[in-house]
């Protein structure tokens, strides 16, 4: 019988001293029985191949040092030797693998792959976000990466029979953040990538400055925003920018710095304020009607300059230095699960460092004053795409003591496009109505006529602060063309508690003017302010999400 080796174990009868040679032995006759040892010889040899042992003195000598992890090759072990999921966190001692063990470029970012939407769900404390997250991991391999130079997208179909393209300028805000500009419907079919604007059928959201700001005291900081200035119109005034930096007493020991020389309005920045803990703030007084701003020190032009009117704030730009914006995700067009890695940093400088670099650098730029002055916040802002999912990461590290009175957020959101003879729905469960309004229930953006502020002190459930809100654009008929849900996702920085400490001044505001929706994630512990000690640092994780709409426009549960 041929040999079963290495399929099985092949068994041989040992041969008494008695028997013959023509004695059938286990089945086997003296000339089968040598044909069969021959047969599995062979079969061990053909098993192991020739020089088994190799550089090793033994065939269980070199096992043992392929078990020890010495015995590897370079470049022997790839992603198609690991299967997915064969290595876990647990499988990994601590210490085992160290920056020293790791070849410069062993490990292009590039090449990283994301934790899955799945992943995300596990860390969220909230089971209607934990699923909503779960959902996506199913869909995830139905989408497309796009890049082209300066931009990059997001391309997934709907159960429509649509295809819905998500557009990201990687340049654009007036401080070079990154800003996601568009979300356009396309029909199948239709050329999608490079996007067109307007697209074959139409833009169906736009999104401006997704990296939020931080609010310092009365100014909007970072991303796209800047410290608030006072603007005066002097006509013929002959202030030039070789005073830019000099200083100039404004009444009531107030002294201001001119910042700006823009025609004939002068741009002054605000008296540094000083504030418990080591902190300092701009002195938001304003200039009022009447009031002489007279030379203090620095200017080549002295004149004194009296306001004709009221003085108008508006931001100074650019007060963010050290922006970068990077992108990962590969040329070309991928599969859904590669997603859209970008990363935004920018530094705040400090306001009195800001102050001070000015007053020694008479004649110089805001520019260069930011630059030069010490970093006061650096945000780092990470958004991942995958498909209908945005996941946003920030983590906000404080270099010197802040004294905070409003909020930072994570999230902001314009409405959807209205469709034809349609309308758009705000929901942001958990409030009490206000002025008329039921958020709770609902509300049409139509009907929000005043920039509405909804405070904790407007919650349902003292104990339960806002997690997430909805925007629903409806067709005439009622039901839903598109739709976006939006929150905070992380257990350790969305926990009721955490929420409730620090977003007192509110839980959500939407403007009048462009009904844009700000959800708080945290602000001052006390309406009056509180100081945010030196290297204290903030993380927080929030998503976007456009749900694949099921047939009739039905929302997903």
């Amino acid at each position: 019988m041929a040999s079963t080796y290495p399929g099985s174990l092949d068994s041989f009868d040992t041969i008494a001293s008695d028997k013959k040679t023509s004695d059938a032995v286990g089945g086997r006759t003296h000339r089968d029985m040598h044909n069969d040892l021959g047969d599995a010889i062979e079969a061990v040899q053909t098993e192991l191949g020739a020089n088994p042992s190799g550089s090793d003195a033994t065939v269980a000598a070199r096992l043992t040092a392929i078990e020890a992890g010495t015995n590897l090759g370079t470049n022997s072990v790839g992603a198609a030797q690991i299967a997915n999921d064969s290595v876990d966190t647990a499988a990994i001692q601590d210490a085992a693998v160290t920056a020293a063990k790791i070849a410069d470029d062993a490990h292009p970012v590039s090449s990283l792959r994301r934790d899955s939407a799945a992943a995300w769900a596990a860390r969220s404390s909230i089971p209607r976000q934990a699923k909503i997250m779960q959902d996506l991991a199913a869909v995830q391999s139905t989408g497309k990466t796009h890049r082209t130079s300066g931009k990059v997208g997001h391309s997934w179909p709907t159960t429509d029979g649509k295809i819905l393209v998500q557009s990201i300028e990687l340049t654009g805000s007036p401080n070079g953040t990154t800003r996601f500009y568009d979300l356009q419907r396309f029909n199948s079919g239709d050329t999608v990538w490079p996007p067109q604007s307007p697209g074959p059928t139409y833009s169906v959201h736009q999104i401006i400055d997704d990296l939020g700001p931080i609010a310092l005291w009365g100014s909007y900081i970072g991303g796209s925003h800047g410290w608030r200035c006072w603007k005066l119109t002097i006509v013929g005034h002959d202030k030039t920018s070789a005073d830019l930096g000099s200083q100039w007493a404004g009444g009531s020991g107030k002294v201001y710095t001119l910042a700006a020389v823009v025609g004939n309005v002068l741009w002054f920045l605000e008296p540094v304020k000083s504030q418990s803990g080591g902190s300092f703030t701009p002195d938001y007084t304003g200039i009022t009607s009447g009031q002489v701003m007279t030379h203090s020190a620095g200017a080549v032009h002295t004149s004194s300059v009296t306001a004709a009117a009221n003085a108008t704030s508006d931001q100074l730009y650019p007060t963010s230095t050290g922006v970068t914006v990077s992108c990962e995700t590969p040329e070309g067009t991928t599969d859904g699960i590669t997603p859209i890695v970008i990363t935004c940093t920018y530094t705040v400088p400090d306001y009195k460092s800001f102050i001070d670099t000015a007053v020694a650098n008479v004649g110089g730029t805001p520019t260069a004053w930011a630059a030069a002055a010490t970093p006061g916040l650096v945000f780092t802002d990470t958004i991942e795409r995958y498909g209908p999912l945005t996941l946003l990461r920030r983590q906000l590290t404080f270099n010197t003591a802040q004294f905070l009175d409003y909020s930072s957020g994570a999230l902001q959101a314009i409405p959807l496009t209205t469709p034809a003879g349609g309308s758009v729905k705000y929901t942001a469960p958990g409030f009490n109505a206000k002025n008329g309004l039921d958020i709770s229930a609902g509300v049409l953006t139509s009907a929000i006529g005043t920039s509405t502020t909804w405070a904790t002190s407007d919650l349902v459930s003292a104990g339960t602060p806002l997690t997430e809100m909805q925007q629903q654009a409806l067709k005439s008929d009622g039901t839903t063309d598109l739709a976006l849900q939006m929150g905070y996702c992380e257990a350790n920085t969305s926990t009721a508690a955490n929420r409730l400490t620090n977003s007192t001044r509110h839980q959500l505001y939407v403007v009048s003017s462009t009904k844009k929706m700000y959800p708080a994630y945290w602000s001052s512990p006390t309406v009056n302010g509180a100081v945010v000690a030196a290297g204290t640092v903030h993380n927080t994780l929030a998503y976007r999400y456009y749900p694949l709409l099921l047939p009739g426009g039905v929302m997903p549960t």
